[in-house]
């Protein structure tokens, strides 16, 4: 077998004996097509459990705001979102368990889901994270600050992913902290409108279906 999930199971080239011919009604009899048969499913099997690309969605209504500059949850549209003003420095902070089938060794991505009424001007974000793993100080600081400008949709009040890469957690790791921060009131931010985050997605790479029990 391969180096699961390394690698997906390459059979041999099976043959029947000279002067034997295939005949599925003998089925004491293992010929090179049943062989065949059984190797096409164990590489069925290892191509459906071999890591997969996922996401973990923060909806807006997951998020939290600080005592001081917060950002606004208000309805939008037939939902909701979180709105951050024009010309301000707004913030909100979330946590996101860390899943079970996670490849630490890949590096996973955060997207920001958001939209404005303005077309084609930047919002600066910045995003600060801190992975936690078991006895280590929730209250420290963050371990990356990740600040840059993304430009709003070409259409008015259209959804924009903004995608952001975090670096390698630990395989101890249990949880991230992040907290997310509209720049408005800085020069490169030229939106002059709000931004409203819709929700925040974390992609990564699984390795395996779950814990290990």
């Amino acid at each position: 077998m391969a180096d699961f999930p390394g690698g997906i199971y390459s059979p041999r080239t099976k043959a029947n004996k000279t002067g034997v011919a295939y005949n599925a009604a003998k089925t004491t009899i293992g010929y090179a097509e049943d062989v065949s048969l059984l190797d096409a499913e164990v590489v069925a099997i290892e191509t459906f459990l071999s890591p997969k690309e996922k996401m973990i969605w923060l909806p807006a209504e997951s998020f939290r705001v600080p005592g001081l500059k917060p950002a606004a949850f208000v309805e939008y549209g037939i939902s909701n979102a979180l709105e951050f003003e024009d010309a301000k420095e707004q913030i909100i902070f979330s946590k996101i368990h860390i899943p079970y089938d996670i490849d630490p060794t890949i590096q996973p991505k955060l997207f920001l889901g958001w939209s404005s009424p303005t077309i084609s001007q930047n919002c600066k974000w910045k995003l600060e994270y801190l992975w936690r793993a078991p006895n280590e100080a929730m209250d420290a600081a963050a371990e990356a600050i990740i600040t840059d400008v993304y430009e709003s949709s070409s259409v008015s009040k259209g959804l924009v992913i903004s995608e952001i890469q975090l670096a390698n957690l630990s395989s101890a790791d249990a949880c991230i902290l992040i907290r997310i921060t509209r720049l408005g009131d800085e020069v490169e931010d030229t939106l002059g409108n709000s931004a409203f985050l819709h929700g925040v997605c974390l992609e990564y790479i699984s390795d395996k279906l779950g814990k290990t029990i």
